[in-house]
Formats: structure tokens, sequence, C-alpha cells
């Protein structure tokens, strides 16, 4: 889910887009395909050093702290949100950026570098965390094989 959600985000800041809202609500998974769908872009901003847009809405929980601060949208800013549905995903506390502990302590580490306060201390590139992050799923379950994707009903 992680790497497909870069993906689509990095495919929109390679055109100069931000999100600027996303939440687990704007993040949809095909069960078969494990196709990810990146939803609600109605709080977008295109290319907000040159045309001044700034944030359109804040979420409590998954907005980084620049939202507040009225500070001009980053693909930093997606990927801080990004980070914190993943600690939702995996069962967390995104108040305190906590995950269970049968998450992998690698795992954890490079969600968390997502969620860090500072922009410029968190990551900074879609498509470089898309390689971190598949490095990583190797790395901790060995190479990749497709798993079915069960939705409880």
């Amino acid at each position: 889910i992680l790497r497909r959600t870069l993906a689509a985000v990095g495919h929109a800041h390679s055109r100069g887009i931000i999100h600027g809202n996303i939440d687990p609500s704007h993040i949809l998974i095909s069960a078969p395909d494990h196709n990810v769908f990146v939803i609600d872009w109605a709080y977008a901003v295109h290319k907000p050093a040159e045309t001044g847009q700034g944030f359109k809405a804040i979420n409590d929980h998954f907005s980084p702290p620049e939202v507040a601060e009225k500070k001009q949208p980053l693909p930093a800013s997606d990927l801080y949100s990004i980070g914190k549905c993943m600690i939702y995903l995996l069962g967390g506390n995104v108040q305190l950026d906590t995950m269970p502990d049968n998450v992998d302590e690698r795992i954890q580490r490079f969600i968390k570098f997502f969620a860090r306060a500072s922009a410029l201390q968190r990551a900074q590139d879609a498509w470089q965390m898309y390689a971190k992050a598949d490095d990583l799923r190797e790395e901790v379950f060995g190479p990749h094989k497709f798993l079915e994707f069960k939705i409880q009903e």
C-alpha cells in the first residue's frame, strides 16, 4: 500500500501537483490487483512556489505542521500525511507516532521518517521513497511475491 500510494503521489508531484489533504479515507485499495487510488484532489495545489497557492484544508491528525503555520505546500507535506496514514493502517497511534510491536523496527523507522515535524528533516521525494520502500520490503520480507489481499466483510 505504501509503495503504490507513493507512486500515485509521485506522479502528481512530477507534474507540480501537491494533494494537500491526504488521510486514510483518500486512499482506496483494489483488493484483487492491489492497485491504490488516491482520491479527493479538491484541495490540491499546482506549483505553489509559482502560483502562491496555499493549503486549503487542515486535518488534525494527518496534516503536517506547515499547514497550521500557513507555510508553502511542499511534496514533503504530502509525504508527512502518507506516513501518518501508514501508521494508522498498521494499527498505530497517529498522535504519538507509535506502531504495534509486531511491526518490524526497520519499517517503523522508515515510516517515522515521513512523519517528522520538520519539513526539512522528513522524506522529500515520493519516487526516492518508493525505491527505498521496495528495498526495505525485500530486506524485511524477502523476494516479492503476490499475496491475496482479503477484505473481511
